[in-house]
């Protein structure tokens, strides 16, 4: 990795057709941006902002279905991969993708759907994930730490503020700065300012609810501890060696093992009805909470969940946000990238994935031989016309989904007891299983074939 310039504000190189490309946030989106744009047009001057002093490797599990994993590969990184232990025919593999049964009873479950993805994926420890990323970094990116963002001018150059009072400018700003985005904020306060009348059908009261997340109503505790702890405790446990969904009306939990098996990612759903839309004013979005907490939340659920929850003994509580659905994904030269254009509840375990497939074509657009200083503006209007539909589409799925698992979606089963909850599971089950399809698909090579046809023919 690059040591950090003395300088964040840097002249523009002799070759015309060369970038400044300022990236902020150096999560999973922002260094997968990087490393496409490095791969494909080394020419380019990036520098990665991030706002901690490090950037992180701490987290939970990913996972990486079809489109992502093709990702990985047209970036070379399956080789990588394969040479620290993950791959696809190893311990990390998901085969069938998760198993659904009922679980808020204190006898045992049964699975009412199985095999929901074919094709199945990998279990990805999120350090794991970052820490490829991060080593193969480009040499023509240079890292900035401890520097995020507060807001943004749209000159030109682009005027980048951050909290230590230094500013950066770039001709292409790219905010990858997650769920509570600076960038996103700043772009929609700019839009309300300027079209007092609304834009595109908005108006100004529509754009500026575009600037802040929303609040799911949901909270999720999530814990990672070791698979050795749960077999001691069950050497049998399913959770040992599958992704499975356990669901109860309001609640549900999620399992399965990451980091070659060695770890158990646990996460516990509960949804406060009406919640939806709401501010969240229980505290902090995400603070370490009493195990006492979770485990009242789901007492009398099937014993092998109260196995789970006995070893999930240092939870987090999480509020879920998500962004309003965003009528673009840029505006001038600036851009908005993962979470801050497309934040999701996790319901698909898509939110990683989805912030690698706008990186991938984002980087490839950028690096296309038409995309110029004079035509950041059409190219950036490519990206949001290529990723717009499709990730907002998985933002609607996996509120869909939540409402599916916690027997709450409107005119399906509700999850009342007695007569008719065989065929209301099974029938439930049945649309679960239709609306998963899309994780076992690929066609990031087809999205990225219509956005260099977008990009018209580079003309010297």
């Amino acid at each position: 990795m690059a040591a950090p310039a003395p300088s964040l504000s840097q002249s523009m190189s002799a070759d015309s057709k060369s970038l400044r490309i300022a990236i902020c946030g150096a999560g999973v989106g922002g260094l997968t941006l990087a490393l496409t744009i490095g791969t494909h047009n080394p020419q380019h001057q990036l520098d990665l902002y991030e706002a901690g002093a490090e950037i992180s490797t701490t987290g939970a599990g990913v996972a990486v279905w079809a489109r992502t994993f093709e990702v990985l590969q047209l970036l070379g990184l399956d080789e990588r991969m394969k040479e620290r232990g993950i791959t696809l025919d190893g311990a990390d593999r998901l085969h069938t993708g998760p198993k659904f049964r009922r679980s808020d009873q204190p006898e045992a479950g049964h699975n009412f759907l199985t095999d929901a993805v074919p094709t199945g994926g990998l279990a990805m420890h999120r350090p794991d994930l970052i820490g490829l990323l991060k080593d193969s970094l480009p040499s023509n990116c240079v890292v900035h730490l401890n520097k995020r963002m507060t807001t943004y001018m749209t000159s030109s150059p682009i005027t980048i503020h951050f909290t230590d009072g230094t500013t950066a400018t770039a001709d292409v700003l790219v905010g990858s700065d997650g769920v509570r985005s600076a960038t996103r904020e700043t772009m929609f306060d700019e839009l309300a300012r300027i079209h007092p009348e609304g834009l595109d059908g908005m108006t100004r009261e529509d754009l500026i609810r575009c600037k802040d997340p929303v609040w799911t109503g949901t909270v999720a505790y999530r814990s990672v501890f070791s698979a050795e702890k749960l077999r001691r405790l069950d050497p049998m446990h399913p959770g040992l060696e599958n992704h499975f969904l356990a669901l109860g009306k309001d609640r549900h939990i999620v399992s399965y093992p990451i980091a070659r098996r060695t770890l158990i990612n646990f996460i516990a759903f509960d949804t406060i009805p009406g919640g939806e839309g709401t501010t969240f004013s229980s505290g902090k979005w995400v603070q370490d909470v009493p195990v006492a907490e979770v485990r009242e939340l789901f007492r009398g659920w099937e014993p092998w969940m109260q196995t789970l929850l006995e070893c999930a003994d240092t939870p987090s509580r999480w509020a879920v946000h998500v962004t309003a659905p965003l009528p673009f994904y840029s505006h001038d030269n600036v851009a908005l990238l993962g979470d801050a254009a497309h934040a999701m509840m996790t319901h698909f375990g898509a939110g990683a994935g989805q912030a690698i497939e706008s990186a991938y074509i984002l980087g490839r657009i950028l690096s296309h031989p038409s995309t110029t200083p004079q035509t950041i503006g059409h190219a950036l209007q490519v990206y949001s016309a290529i990723r717009k539909p499709f990730a907002n589409g998985i933002v609607e799925k996996t509120r869909l989904m939540g409402l599916m698992y916690e027997f709450n979606a409107p005119g399906l089963y509700d999850g009342r007891r007695g007569e008719g909850e065989g065929e209301g599971l099974e029938a439930l089950g049945e649309l679960i299983r239709r609306e998963w399809e899309w994780v076992g698909m690929h066609g990031i090579r087809e999205d990225w074939e219509r956005a260099e046809r977008m990009l018209g023919t580079v003309r010297d």
